[in-house]
């Protein structure tokens, strides 16, 4: 009978235990619906909303618009100009308000389950506006351009500060402080340095993406590779050209966080030219964005080669992370792009240079 007893208690024990099991796979197969639908209804629509400004058809009316006052008319969609803005600075104003705005509204209606994607973009476009407010100390009257945890207040009082150690002092509420403060004390301040800071603090946000887990974590921290190439292509390319010695470039490089190696990069910084640099690249995923420049000497070419390439990967993670963070990574950086787009467009209207390089300066879908 004790033998019968023990029996029937294990086989209770087992059956409750299998019980919990499959309850426990319930609950997570729940879940992973629940956050799954979320990221589906989310990012179906982001594709109805798509990009337009990096259409062909569609920036060619905007091309040929002859005014700044025409092409505002025309534009369409979240980016737009007030049109009581005359100058090419209220313009600019407008863009930055307008895309910060629609940041906000779409983070205000993102389900939660992708909420976190938002984050480290959002921490991306704080690193800018910092860079703008930075060169603005001491001019209360700039407009403000209220961003993440950049709020109005803040900005207020970053701009009213009366030199750069006030302004340290302000901005030390904000998660961007430890790396700037190391910049910004002391003597002479190197701008290009404090750019430099604000992109890592930028890039460390896409490094370890608070609140995702699995294929999301995954899609942001390949994101975050590529961006690190990116970061590390604009600093030794930009050294090249200002004659940076080779220790201080190697310095400011990034570990090896990117796709490419930190032995390519090595030889890359002791190229005598850009030219050189660039011939570097052969073979990497890179290089199809740079084998048609004209002249890899100038400085906006290489930033255009180099927003294509990160428009065109931001694709390929979308295809690849498609049921969760990919649609969100690629149209957020398309999003990015359409601002350019439309400053580049602005500039133009403005008569300081022609239809044919204002085409070619353009960032579009239908190219490499």
């Amino acid at each position: 009978m004790l033998e019968v007893a023990m029996s029937m208690g294990t086989t209770a024990a087992l059956g409750a235990a299998g019980i919990a099991s499959v309850a426990g796979g319930t609950i997570f197969g729940l879940r992973w619906l629940i956050r799954h639908g979320q990221f589906s209804f989310h990012n179906s629509r982001l594709t109805t909303i798509g990009n337009p400004l990096l259409a062909k058809d569609e920036l060619q009316p905007l091309i040929e618009a002859p005014t700044p006052e025409a092409l505002s008319k025309l534009v369409q969609g979240d980016l737009t100009v007030q049109p009581s803005s005359t100058t090419l600075r209220e313009m600019d104003r407008d863009l930055t308000s307008s895309f910060h705005a629609f940041l906000e509204n779409l983070t205000r209606e993102t389900p939660k389950a992708a909420r976190p994607v938002l984050v480290p973009f959002i921490r991306r476009y704080e690193s800018e506006e910092l860079k703008r407010l930075i060169r603005r100390v001491g001019k209360g009257n700039e407009p403000l351009n209220p961003v993440g945890l950049l709020t109005e207040e803040l900005e207020r009082h970053l701009l009213a500060s009366k030199d750069l150690a006030n302004f340290l002092e302000v901005l030390e509420v904000h998660p961007s402080y430890s790396y700037v403060s190391p910049e910004l004390k002391g003597g002479d301040i190197d701008l290009p340095a404090v750019d430099s800071a604000l992109d890592k603090f930028s890039l460390d946000a896409f490094s370890s993406p608070i609140g995702l887990s699995g294929s999301g974590r995954k899609g942001v921290s390949e994101l975050h590779r590529v961006l690190c190439d990116r970061y590390n292509l604009n600093i030794i390319l930009r050294s090249l050209a200002t004659g940076l010695d080779r220790e201080r470039t190697l310095e400011k490089l990034l570990p090896d966080t990117g796709f490419l190696g930190r032995p390519l990069l090595e030889t890359m910084a002791e190229a005598s030219t850009r030219k050189e640099a660039v011939s570097l690249l052969s073979g990497s995923y890179i290089e199809p964005f740079f084998k048609d420049l004209t002249d890899p000497r100038k400085g906006p070419d290489i930033e255009m080669a180099l927003d294509r390439m990160l428009l065109s990967s931001s694709g390929s993670l979308a295809q690849r992370y498609w049921s969760t963070v990919g649609p969100t990574i690629r149209f957020l950086i398309a999003r990015e792009l359409e601002l350019k787009n439309l400053r580049t467009l602005y500039v133009s209207k403005f008569g300081l240079w022609r239809e044919e390089r204002t085409r070619s300066m353009l960032i579009m879908e239908d190219l490499p």
